[in-house]
């Protein structure tokens, strides 16, 4: 019998960039906090006549539960952050009967980067750990 070979199964991202709008914060029926935040990354690359390019990236981040209520508190638009998560893919009906999908990434944590508001002395940046659990 031949054996059967078992290729890993990975699914982690992990994306740097800012916040173009305020957190989208909800606590559902379920008493779950639930939050998005839309993360703008660019690439910025050189084209094959030398000329330097950048290719704009809008995402989707979902956080539940402490790191929800976290992201919602500190964070609003234009701040800085690094997620550590996983892709989502969502299937839905819209209220026209209409299929839909999306594709989200999932956040396991969240750092919060810029500066700190009270240690203007260090002269780093700030980088506020967050984990979340599962929902």
């Amino acid at each position: 019998m031949a054996e059967r070979l078992s290729m890993p199964e990975l699914n982690q991202v992990i994306l740097a960039g800012r916040l173009t709008a305020d957190p989208d914060h909800v606590v559902l029926p379920s008493g779950q906090e639930r939050v998005r935040l839309r993360i703008a990354c660019n690439r910025h690359y050189r084209n094959r006549d030398g000329e330097m390019q950048v290719e704009d990236g809008f995402f989707t981040v979902i956080a539940w539960n402490r790191l929800a209520s976290l992201c919602n508190e500190y964070l609003h638009k234009g701040k800085p952050v690094l997620v550590e998560g996983r892709l989502y893919q969502g299937r839905w009906v819209n209220g026209e009967g209409e299929p839909r999908d999306s594709t989200d990434v999932v956040a396991r944590r969240v750092h919060f980067l810029g500066r700190p508001l009270e240690e203007s002395d260090s002269g780093g940046f700030a980088r506020v750990e967050t984990e979340a659990q599962e929902a």
